[in-house]
C-alpha cells in the first residue's frame, strides 16, 4: 500500500512516541518529588494542630522534616544472584568438559577461552559482575523490569548449563 510507511507518517509516530514517553517519564517524576511535600506538609499539620486565632508569643510553628525512606533491593534479587553465579560455574564447567570430550564451543565469544579453564573463570566472573551491576542500577528505576530480567537470564543460562551436559555426558 503506497504512503503506509511515508516519511511524515513516520515523524509523526516518532512524535507521539517521544510525547508519550516525556509525559510519562516527567509523570513518574513528579510524583517522587509531590510525595515528600504532601508528606512534610501533613507532618506540620499533625505536630502543630490546627491554626489558632491567637498564639502566645512563645508559640512557634513546629515544621516537621520528613526523608523519603533510600527504596529498598527487592527480596528476590539476592537469592537470584547467588543463582546465577552458580549456572555461570555450572556453564563454565560443562563448558570445559563439553570441549574436553571434543564438542566445539558455538559461540564465538566464548570459543577463545573455551580451552583455557583460568580465561573461561575470568570471563565468568566478569559477567556475572556486570550483570549483577547493571542489575543493582536496574532495580533503582524499576524493580519489577531488575527481577524479571535476572529470572530471564537465569532461565535462559539453565537451559544452556542443561544442553552442555547433555553433551559433555553423550
Amino acid at each position: 500500500m503506497p504512503g503506509c510507511c511515508s516519511p511524515r507518517l513516520l515523524i509523526a509516530f516518532g512524535f507521539c512516541l517521544a510525547t508519550t514517553i516525556t509525559t510519562a517519564h516527567a509523570a513518574s517524576n513528579a510524583q517522587l518529588v509531590a510525595t515528600p511535600l504532601v508528606a512534610s506538609s501533613v507532618g506540620r499539620w499533625q505536630l502543630s494542630g490546627p491554626p489558632r486565632l491567637a498564639r502566645p508569643a512563645g508559640d512557634r510553628l513546629q515544621v516537621a522534616h520528613i526523608q523519603p525512606r533510600p527504596p529498598e533491593r527487592p527480596r528476590l534479587l539476592v537469592p537470584l544472584y547467588v543463582s546465577f553465579a552458580a549456572l555461570q560455574a555450572l556453564d563454565a564447567h560443562s563448558t570445559l568438559k563439553a570441549v574436553d570430550r571434543g564438542y566445539v564451543e558455538v559461540n564465538p565469544l566464548v570459543a577463545s577461552s573455551s580451552k583455557n579453564g583460568a580465561a573461561m573463570t575470568a570471563m565468568k566472573v566478569a559477567v556475572t559482575t556486570s550483570v549483577i551491576v547493571a542489575s543493582e542500577k536496574l532495580w533503582r528505576h524499576n524493580r519489577v523490569a531488575a527481577v524479571a530480567a535476572i529470572i530471564a537470564i537465569n532461565g535462559a543460562y539453565a537451559a544452556i548449563v542443561a544442553h552442555n551436559y547433555r553433551n559433555a555426558n553423550r
